[in-house]
């Protein structure tokens, strides 16, 4: 090839490159982890935001004195609320509503360190549902037995008394459907959870005897959320 025709080539490609760059940077095109989409340059709110909230549970001892199970739950598509017991809404969710109308929560999952406090050992798991089974589940180790779960055997205290999860997924994957990416039950508002809620569930089953102070917990759940329907600004 002509030593002219080489470097116009060249020269083309890293116009090229240039361009991809400053598509790029003025919003009108989004590289493999980002998760800001403009639209428009010049736009000063993005029309959708992807992000990842954090909540922390609030109750980091958990038990049910006389009896020999306690289980909670929280809601995994649902930022506004995510704790049936406690209440109140995941941190940053409240400042980014102010600019968008909706949300929807693209994926769920947490690291949870338990201790048991007892001397008798004790059974300790969680697993996700598309329904509220509620708190305090008498059938809690059944449910363990479905996908989306896992369980631990703790000793008593001062033995080997502690375990440690870390799991996640996409909410579609608990109903095996696209319902919880595509249908208007699954999005949420500023003051509302989405009307069709999933959970993931919590608990300890005590093995012999009953609980008596339980299980110490750090819960961290972690949120991928989608935000959309953009708010005017300065309406």
């Amino acid at each position: 090839m002509p030593q002219g025709k080489k470097q116009q080539q060249k020269s083309r490609k890293q116009r090229r490159s240039e361009r991809a760059a400053l598509y790029t940077t003025r919003g009108r095109g989004v590289q493999p982890g980002e998760t800001l989409i403009l639209r428009q340059p010049g736009m000063i709110v993005p029309d959708r935001l992807v992000t990842t909230l954090n909540y922390l549970d609030d109750f980091p001892t958990r038990t049910n004195a006389g009896v020999a199970y306690t289980t909670w739950r929280y809601v995994t598509n649902g930022v506004f609320d995510p704790d049936t017991g406690a209440g109140g809404t995941v941190t940053g969710f409240t400042q980014i509503m102010a600019l968008y109308t909706n949300y929807r929560v693209r994926s769920f999952g947490f690291e949870w360190e338990g201790v048991n406090l007892d001397t008798n050992p004790l059974i300790i798991g969680h697993f996700a549902s598309n329904t509220d089974v509620g708190g305090n589940v008498a059938t809690f180790l059944g449910l363990l037995e479905q996908g989306h779960s896992q369980k631990k055997l703790l000793a008593g205290k001062g033995g080997m008394d502690r375990a440690q999860f870390k799991y996640k997924y996409n909410l579609s994957d608990i109903l095996g459907d696209v319902q919880p990416e595509t249908e208007q039950a699954y999005v949420g508002t500023l003051t509302a959870n989405p009307t069709s809620t999933l959970f993931h569930n919590f608990g300890v089953y005590m093995t012999t005897g009953t609980l008596t102070n339980g299980v110490s917990n750090m819960i961290s759940l972690h949120y991928e959320v989608e935000f959309f329907n953009r708010k005017a600004i300065g309406v």
